[in-house]
């Protein structure tokens, strides 16, 4: 496991002391920001959170046993803003810490959630930018929580270059095997600010790693594997593109 780790942890366009910069520190990186930017944020984002979190509709996606995608739009801010984060981003970020032992949870004991910020990585020369990005870091995470169970010998020197490549097909036939190798449990995917994603250079790979999402979703629920998959994506504004990714997505807009 470790050697497919290093590979999808590697860029063949970056230099050594970038990949040096590997997925795990990024991701310690990443939440030192959010922690950082909500000591910033007034009382009334911050409310504004919470009223997220108690939305019937966002209460239905969490706590229902079932595969589904939830988008949020944020109608506060729009496609054209240049901030990196934004008070979804810390929502994000405050579903990432460990559960409570509210009874309520369905997370509790089986279940983790998994995050990756657009905004943070918006820039063509960051390791993670883009779709693949996005894929490369989810899979890294879901092979440190449940690497002990996963069967990999299905990886032949083919597969290991296209991963070594970044090839994003390959990304995705991993991830679904990875998926259904975990078993029983609740995976939660959270992205934030897709809408950095959706500018002309990226949208064709977006469209397809989005779409492949959402049909991936379809599936856990068709086979009821016992695997429940449930991505949250923040946006910015009104998003017609999620809508068509994730046709039976729950939408909130705030």
């Amino acid at each position: 496991m470790k050697q497919l780790v290093d590979i999808l942890d590697s860029d063949l366009t970056m230099s050594q002391s970038k990949q040096d910069n590997h997925i795990p520190a990024i991701h310690i990186r990443d939440s030192a920001l959010l922690g950082s930017f909500g000591g910033t944020l007034m009382p009334k984002p911050k409310e504004y959170i919470f009223d997220v979190a108690n939305k019937q509709e966002f209460r239905d996606w969490y706590l229902t046993a079932k595969s589904q995608t939830i988008i949020i739009n944020d109608m506060k801010m729009n496609s054209l803003s240049q901030n990196a984060l934004s008070p979804m981003s810390y929502m994000c970020h405050e579903f990432m810490k460990p559960p409570s032992r509210d009874k309520d949870r369905l997370e509790d004991n089986i279940g983790k959630p998994f995050v990756f910020y657009c905004g943070l990585h918006s820039s063509p020369e960051d390791e993670f930018y883009g779709a693949e990005g996005i894929l490369r870091s989810f899979i890294i995470q879901l092979l440190e929580a449940y690497g002990h169970k996963i069967d990999l010998s299905f990886l032949d020197p083919i597969a290991i270059q296209e991963l070594q490549a970044h090839y994003v097909p390959r990304l995705q036939s991993l991830l679904e095997k990875i998926m259904y190798g975990i078993g029983v449990g609740v995976v939660f995917l959270l992205i934030d600010g897709i809408s950095w994603y959706e500018r002309d250079a990226q949208i064709e790979k977006t469209t397809m790693v989005m779409s492949f999402l959402g049909d991936l979703v379809e599936k856990m629920e068709a086979r009821q594997t016992g695997l429940i998959l449930k991505p949250l994506i923040t946006t910015t504004g009104f998003n017609r593109r999620a809508r068509m990714w994730f046709p039976n997505a729950i939408e909130l807009f705030m």
